[in-house]
């Protein structure tokens, strides 16, 4: 048995219902309500318990302040899609709406274990080992029905499947994008070799992560979920915009990053604007971003610029063009196609995207000026 094997996370709440046949709450009220019922054990059995590790999160989301700003507002517009997918006559909607809930808790779920905030506490080399093993499962298929993350994968497959046999494997892989992606983040926190030091990597390096996990792993099952092509081109019509939301995340996140020990600056800039080790222990020890050294001030206002570039690029991308995957004449007739991509560009990107986006990168040029 390896030591992956033996890692635990806290999250091994058990139940005796096989996944695919375990009740998932599909409204936000009802799994929030959840989350506040039963011992923290659950029901023992042999697999995953579904409802309720996702009842944790979102109780720890809804507990924690800091976590509560960033993902509560978030989470409630998500469970707002089901009613926005039945009313523009999306078929199935029902699989369609729970493989997107589903996959958001995985990510969650596999990024928080990845960032250490886990009941079970984990040093970062039990985090890579726990994630290369989830990995290796979802290139395979050979899940761990008993692991929380195996078991979020099957059922999310499973509704693919019901959406669309022919998309699981392009599914599996833009699942895999994701995860390999922050699983780098882990990676490079074991790169590092002493407390108070940091590993900055190559901006091709951190690029191609970023487009895996935030191109083409977000943006193509969001496509397929929405009801529109995972392609090239619908692709290209949205990179801006998560050029822009990656550079916002890593802007309003900046100092817990650092903290965790993970560092989003490349090496060039870190050459360029003279960025060292101790300028990042001065971020740890900072109390505000007024206190932060002036180089890696300079270089988080330059992001902001850049990141303002992007989102006025997305602004002139022609998005509600974007291609359907039904035929135009059957789209017309069951997916009203034009109001709905009008809606989807105008408001849920704006909403879920672009005023984040925005708000992040004022805030941050009102503190760091």
């Amino acid at each position: 048995m390896t030591m992956s094997e033996n890692i635990k996370t806290g999250h091994e709440r058990r139940t005796a219902l096989p996944i695919n046949e375990q009740s998932i709450p599909l409204k936000f009220d009802e799994l929030l309500s959840a989350a506040f019922v039963g011992t923290a054990s659950g029901q023992q059995g042999e697999y995953a318990d579904l409802k309720g590790i996702m009842g944790s999160i979102l109780r720890e989301v809804t507990q924690n302040p800091e976590r509560e700003e960033k993902y509560k507002d978030f989470l409630k517009n998500v469970f707002k899609l089901k009613n926005l997918w039945q009313l523009a006559g999306l078929p199935n909607v029902e699989h369609r709406f729970r493989a997107c809930v589903l996959i958001y808790f995985q990510q969650r779920l596999f990024d928080d274990i990845m960032d250490g905030d886990t009941p079970e506490k984990l040093v970062p080399a039990e985090r890579v080992a726990y994630a290369r093993v989830r990995l290796e499962h979802l290139r395979t298929g050979n899940f761990d029905g008993s692991d929380p993350i195996d078991a979020f994968t099957i059922r999310i497959l499973g509704d693919i499947s019901s959406l669309d046999t022919s998309y699981v494997p392009k599914a599996r892989q833009r699942l895999e994008q994701i995860m390999n992606s922050i699983t780098f983040d882990g990676e490079r926190i074991c790169a590092t070799e002493t407390p108070g030091t940091w590993k900055f990597s190559s901006s091709d390096e951190l690029q191609r992560h970023f487009f895996n996990l935030d191109t083409e792993g977000v943006i193509g099952l969001t496509l397929f979920l929405f009801g529109f092509q995972d392609s090239e081109n619908n692709m290209k019509l949205l990179t801006p915009l998560a050029q822009a939301t990656r550079i916002a995340y890593n802007v309003r996140d900046f100092a817990a990053d650092v903290r965790a020990g993970l560092c989003n600056i490349p090496a060039e800039d870190a050459e360029v604007f003279r960025i060292t080790d101790a300028d990042l222990r001065k971020v740890v020890a900072a109390r505000h971003t007024a206190e932060f050294p002036q180089n890696i001030t300079d270089w988080l206002l330059g992001q902001v610029v850049e990141g303002q570039k992007l989102l006025g690029l997305h602004a002139s991308q022609p998005t509600a063009k974007m291609e359907p995957i039904i035929k135009p004449r059957r789209v017309m007739q069951s997916m009203r196609l034009s109001p709905y991509r009008k809606f989807v560009a105008s408001k849920v990107l704006k909403t879920a995207y672009v005023d984040v986006a925005q708000k992040v990168f004022r805030d941050a040029t009102r503190e760091l000026r």
